[in-house]
C-alpha cells in the first residue's frame, strides 16, 4: 500500500464466522503472537507497518492459524523490494 511496501494489507478469507485465530508476525528482529477473531463473513483483515528501525530492508513473515486452516506469507519490504511484475 506504500512505497517499498511500507504498509502491507492482508486479507484472509474462507474462515468460519467468528472463528478464533492465532496470529504470528515477525519483521526483522521484532514480532510476536497475538489472538484475533474472524468477522461475521469469515474474513480477517489487517494492515501492517513492517519497517524496523535501523534496517533499510527485510522481510515480513505473517501467519494465521485457525481450526479450519493455516496460512503463512512472506513479504519483502524496504530498499529493492518493489519490482514491477
Amino acid at each position: 500500500m506504500g512505497r517499498d511496501y511500507s504498509v502491507v494489507s492482508i486479507v484472509v478469507t474462507g474462515l468460519k464466522p467468528k472463528e478464533e485465530l492465532q496470529i504470528n508476525q515477525r519483521s526483522g528482529n521484532e514480532g510476536g503472537k497475538s489472538k484475533a477473531v474472524a468477522s461475521e463473513d469469515g474474513t480477517y483483515r489487517t494492515n501492517i507497518l513492517p519497517f524496523v528501525k535501523g534496517l533499510a530492508s527485510g522481510k515480513l513473515d505473517f501467519g494465521v492459524n485457525a481450526k479450519t486452516c493455516s496460512v503463512d506469507i512472506e513479504v519483502p519490504w524496504g530498499q529493492g523490494s518493489y519490482a514491477i511484475q
